[in-house]
């Protein structure tokens, strides 16, 4: 069984398990979400094959022009994306590689690309080993080849290779204090372009004078081609200078590996060149697609929510910002939503997407989502028929074995009986201790797609 399908039984069941409506919608929703998200559904939207032309959107390519057809790519949907993709293009595909992570079981094996597991979160030798492979592959390219890149989230460490002077645990290094410090994915990225070879355009030069189409799966907010997997085939707009403010503004300078420094350095100085920049002529082989966003997930929950009879609105601004603080927004927005504008009677439901951060200051254990949640139970409590739930779509949130949390109106209660405290464990930054010791951890296991994470909230009535 795929790993989506693994998900969305896994979500089935536990909604089956939920004593009331309201949270049985919220878990509904979510999965109406995550099944939007699927690389094979959304890539069949965009990507077929007519005759002898490739047909991404509107754009035609004419496969009878290129000698050879090569698949590269990472990320955790790229799994999926490349089982798609073999089945539209077949044996036209000459040879392929495609860093997948490690922790996915139960995928097909592809019949022209291999899969080489790799690492994730953090960068390893592992996935360095794979990118060399993929350049090897493609070393005596020319105009008459054919690449077809896939890129989703979490390629920025299942494709390592790092820049000349820099060993792949000083990435994993500056990665780890990066995730903890609570900085923005754009930011990670903006360091980790310029401690790579092939990240912040540099891959688009490695390839070149080939053709290469990019099929992309977004998990950024801004779905900015630069921001994706740290944009490797996309012209970079970040500079070795603004990588050095993001380490000093996130107090890091002085943490990382000195022979990191001395690269950020040189580069800032002149001494190394920059990474590609829009107008080079290295992109004009270069076309890209997003085929899936945040967007496809809000709006597949939406569906499902109003189907149910629920006034629904996706949130107009991404989420993002400290997670605390966005889930006692969404808390206080549901409970004056259904105490004012819809009164008990109404059903009334919240939907929003994006990545929050987690500035971790706690030695306890969770992710975004589950402290989004966990935020928000405090502004629940005592309204009845109030639920919210909120995961990562790639089934991992945080270093958890979670995917999120699932919290409503009567959570406060139920954790006051089993003496336990929500500040204490905010403190803590132990979000799934708590939501483990009430069965409210959403678990999925591995989904392999990746847009960012969902959240749904609903009011369901006082009956609910």
């Amino acid at each position: 069984m795929l790993g989506s399908a693994k998900a969305l039984e896994a979500l089935h069941t536990f909604s089956r398990l939920q004593d009331s409506l309201a949270r049985r919608h919220v878990i509904d929703a979510l999965s109406a979400g995550l099944e939007g998200a699927n690389p094979q559904r959304l890539l069949r939207r965009h990507v077929r094959l007519e005759g002898h032309n490739l047909r991404v959107n509107c754009r035609h390519f004419d496969l009878s022009k290129f000698n050879r057809l090569f698949v590269l790519g990472g990320g955790k949907a790229a799994a999926l994306m490349t089982l798609e993709v073999e089945r539209v293009l077949g044996d036209k595909i000459t040879e392929g590689l495609v860093n997948v992570p490690d922790y996915l079981t139960s995928i097909p094996k592809p019949r022209f690309v291999q899969f080489h597991k790799a690492t994730h979160p953090l960068p390893s030798v592992i996935g360095a080993k794979g990118v060399e492979k993929m350049l090897s592959m493609t070393r005596d390219r020319t105009e008459r080849d054919l690449v077809i890149c896939l890129l989703s989230g979490g390629g920025s460490a299942l494709m390592p290779l790092p820049a000349s002077g820099i060993r792949v645990s000083d990435k994993v290094r500056v990665t780890d204090l990066l995730l903890k410090s609570g900085a923005r994915i754009e930011e990670i990225n903006a360091v980790r372009k310029h401690l790579s070879a092939i990240k912040g355009g540099r891959l688009a030069e490695r390839l070149c004078p080939a053709t290469v189409v990019v099929l992309i799966i977004s998990d950024v907010l801004s779905n900015r081609l630069d921001s994706i997997a740290s944009g490797p085939l996309a012209p970079d707009e970040t500079t070795f200078a603004e990588a050095k403010l993001v380490l000093k503004k996130y107090r890091l300078w002085n943490k990382i590996p000195e022979n990191v420094r001395m690269v950020i350095e040189k580069g800032r100085q002149g001494l190394l060149p920059e990474t590609p920049k829009r107008g080079s002529k290295i992109f004009d082989r270069i076309h890209s697609f997003i085929v899936g966003t945040n967007r496809d997930t809000c709006v597949e929950a939406a569906r499902f929510l109003r189907r149910k009879g629920y006034r629904t609105t996706i949130l107009p601004e991404r989420l993002q910002g400290e997670a605390r603080h966005v889930g006692t927004a969404i808390g206080s927005a549901l409970v004056d939503g259904a105490s004012s504008r819809f009164r008990a009677s109404r059903l009334f439901a919240l939907v929003g997407g994006g990545e929050t951060t987690v500035t971790v200051k706690g030695r306890g254990m969770g992710g975004r989502n589950q402290e989004v949640v966990l935020s928000a139970v405090l502004r629940l409590a005592g309204v009845q028929g109030l639920a919210i739930g909120s995961m990562d779509t790639d089934g991992i949130d945080g270093s958890t074995r979670a995917a999120g949390a699932l919290a409503s109106w009567d959570t406060l209660n139920l954790a006051t009986r089993r003496k336990l405290k929500v500040e204490s464990f905010l403190k803590r930054n132990d979000s799934y201790h708590f939501f483990e010791k009430l069965d409210s951890l959403i678990v999925t296991g591995p989904t392999g797609t990746n847009v960012g994470d969902l959240l749904v909230a609903v009011a369901a009535g006082t009956s609910n």
